[in-house]
């Protein structure tokens, strides 16, 4: 046996369809046929509530005290699978993707069902089975109920566990939504030696991470970056609360040791050497002294510690306290400051301020106060523009990531939100004294020092650069404003100010022409995640560089891409250049116009498939839309027209059936794109075709939703 499927083996627990622990029936048919009324025997039989319904036919059937499935309980899930099997036939078996790294041949079918799906070569082709559907499983020669379940309730624990699990409880949701909005997620990363257990080196920080998050629609429950990361949440927030408590001593103390892995002796002269103990950093000679090993052994433990240290800030808040208190009380003198960090707990010995501004620099902190000598000893001083200087660098940082260049009306402004009110000219000042900020003209500005990875400008271009280069800096610009979009960043520099970027940035040469390239050779299937390189190696194949929607998006899902994503990425994906409706080429790539044509003049002639049939105002005042349902039932997005889209851009509803019950949430972009119906729709057993009736209550700032036929729309309730 392979190494790989070896270990897929090993790593799978075997259970599968009818064993202790193992559903009942799989998550898309207890969607499906959730509200149906359990019978009463089985409901004594299982130990379930009198009112439970098929929704609870999942693994919690166990947790009501059932030993075993008998047979007729076995028997019961078979018939209700059978008796509504022409009615099924189009729904897709999994709500998730097939795993390409997960084999078929480790799942632990039964015999009989693995015979079955070697009549089919359905088990040779693991992308069919991301968009296989029960009507094809009934269509392979004897397979039955019982095959077709053991079949997907097997798979979807298969696939959980390959995938570390795609579903996050309520706690979790919540902790992701903290995480996403709390400022230290900037300052955490697999980088920092705290927590290089729970995250890896290469993923940013712990924002950059969840960034996914906020931009695309449900992703929180369908990326499994997120879902990985919601497993290791409770264990961040333990540590941060942990460090948020430590004083400043104790926390560096405790920083410096896990990234050296020193401790006793060698950790205290570390310590004393960097300055970070307390007091003024020693001298080689002094610490090679209390150690009794040579000068270049000091510097050698030294250097082995500062290798180890992230490249971005790290979280430390008792020295961001220490910071802002010392500041506030200056001018004073070194002992009064040292003494006043311990009277206020910040520290648990008196912290000289020489230490402070070591602990700074090594955390990745502006100096916000100065040390200067005098007859009466040493004193610490301030000037205004140096106490406004790390809140006004650090706004400009986070801007400069994340537009790859901005300006100072864009940073004043950001500032004034933060309530501190400064002239233009009064952060030019800053930026040019104190950061290491390079203005790119008179006003926009960019941050050469700051790890090349975290600047957003920086990323994008490589992406499209590794696809065609050289490249004209209008083209990559339209690139970069599709994937800002996506990411809700709303600022995209001009072309000029873009220029000059490519001029000033060490990775890019900008051509006699005009034109842009990479330094370095750039391979697309290493700056490209999994989507964008089909989208590439698609259109690449096509002999005229240029595809309609569906011939489009048809390559795209052989290649293992769902229909969810296909409809996200091909509106935002930077490699990607619009030609017109439903028609792309890549970006840069030069394309015969007689092509485009004639995608153009088939398209015309293409019957329009019509997805609103009708909006309006209700008699309760509701503003209503009534949209046939489209095929992708497991992420559907659907559009509110444009003349009413205004009421509803850019919020969430909470979403309730006709009956009352929860629906999950409805959310809807500044473009009038909706999202969030499937939680509904999979338990209402829809069908693509169907027609759903979306109500937006907005005084109440809710939606109920109603699923039936057109009938709906001569309902009361929408006239």
């Amino acid at each position: 046996m392979p190494s790989r499927e070896k270990d897929q083996q090993e790593t799978l627990t075997g259970l599968s369809w009818g064993q202790r622990g193992a559903p009942l029936l799989p998550r898309t048919l207890r969607r499906a046929l959730g509200e149906q009324r359990l019978p009463n025997w089985l409901l004594q039989e299982s130990g379930l509530s009198m009112d439970a319904t098929v929704e609870a036919l999942g693994s919690e059937i166990w947790e009501a005290g059932l030993a075993a499935l008998s047979s007729r309980i076995e028997l019961y899930a078979c018939r209700l699978l059978d008796a509504r099997r022409s009615n099924l036939r189009d729904l897709m078996v999994f709500d998730q993707p097939w795993p390409l790294d997960l084999d078929p041949q480790v799942v632990p079918w039964t015999p009989r069902t693995r015979n079955c799906l070697g009549r089919s070569a359905l088990i040779d082709e693991p992308r069919r089975l991301s968009r296989v559907t029960y009507g094809e499983l009934f269509s392979i020669p004897q397979m039955g109920a019982r095959s077709v379940l053991d079949f997907v309730v097997t798979s979807e624990m298969a696939i959980e566990q390959a995938s570390g699990g795609s579903e996050i409880s309520e706690k979790l949701l919540e902790l992701v939504n903290r995480a996403i909005d709390a400022p230290w997620a900037e300052l955490v990363s697999g980088e920092d030696p705290r927590f290089s257990d729970l995250l890896p080196k290469s993923a940013g920080t712990l924002a950059d991470w969840l960034e996914d998050v906020k931009a695309t629609p449900e992703a929180i429950t369908t990326v499994n970056g997120v879902s990985a990361v919601a497993s290791v949440l409770p264990s961040i927030f333990e540590r941060i609360e942990r460090i948020e408590r430590c004083p400043l001593d104790l926390a560096l103390r405790e920083y410096i040791s896990a990234a050296s892995g020193f401790e006793g002796g060698r950790l205290d002269g570390v310590l004393e050497r960097l300055g970070l103990d307390g007091e003024p950093a020693r001298t080689l000679q002094h610490v090679a002294d209390e150690l009794q090993v040579s000068r270049e052994r000091v510097r050698q433990l030294q250097n082995h510690v500062l290798a180890r240290l992230p490249s971005h800030p790290v979280f430390m808040p008792a020295l961001d306290r220490a910071l802002q208190l010392v500041t506030q009380a200056s001018p004073a003198s070194a002992g009064e400051t040292a003494k006043l960090l311990h009277a206020r707990g910040i520290s648990s010995v008196p912290f000289h301020p020489a230490s402070l501004l070591a602990a700074a620099r090594l955390c990745g902190r502006l100096e916000t106060f100065e040390i200067e000598r005098t007859p009466k000893g040493e004193r610490v001083v301030t000037t205004p523009l140096l106490a406004l200087a790390a809140p006004i660098t650090l706004v400009a940082s986070r801007q400069s990531d994340s537009f790859g260049a901005s300006n100072l009306a864009e940073l004043t402004s950001a500032l004034w939100h933060q309530g501190m009110e400064i002239a233009e000219e009064q952060a030019r000042e800053v930026l040019n004294q104190y950061s290491s900020a390079e203005f790119l003209n008179d006003d926009w500005f960019w941050m050469p020092d700051r790890s090349p990875n975290r600047n957003r400008l920086y990323n994008i271009s490589r992406k499209i650069l590794s696809v065609v280069s050289p490249m004209d800096v209008s083209t990559i610009r339209d690139g970069a404003r599709r994937s800002y979009r996506f990411r809700g960043v709303t600022l995209v520099p001009p072309r000029d100010v873009m220029t000059a970027f490519y001029r000033a940035h060490p990775a890019f040469i900008v051509e006699v022409d005009g034109r842009v390239r990479s330094v370095d050779p750039l391979d697309y299937r290493e700056e490209l995640g999994k989507t964008e390189h089909i989208f590439v190696d698609v259109l690449r194949s096509s002999p005229t560089g240029v595809l309609e929607r569906a011939s489009f998006q048809e390559a795209c899902e052989a290649l293992g891409m769902n229909l969810s994503t296909f409809g996200v990425y091909t509106t935002y994906s930077a490699v990607l250049n619009h030609l017109g409706t439903d028609i792309w080429a890549l970006r840069g790539v030069q394309v015969n116009p007689a092509s485009v044509d004639a995608l153009r003049r088939a398209n015309a002639s293409r019957p329009r498939e019509r997805v609103i049939e009708d909006y309006g105002w209700n008699r309760e005042g509701a503003l209503w839309v009534a949209a046939r349902v489209p095929r992708n039932l497991m992420s559907p997005v659907i559009g509110i027209p444009s003349s009413i889209a205004h009421y509803v851009a850019n919020r969430h509803f909470p979403a309730r059936a006709e009956d009352g019950s929860p629906a999950g949430e409805i959310g809807v972009s500044d473009n009038g794109s909706s999202w969030g119906y499937s939680p509904f729709l999979g338990r209402r057993g829809a069908d693509e075709g169907d027609v759903l009736v979306i109500e937006f209550h907005l005084a109440a700032g809710e939606v109920v939703l109603r699923l039936g036929d057109v009938e709906l729309l001569d309902d009361d309730q929408t006239a």
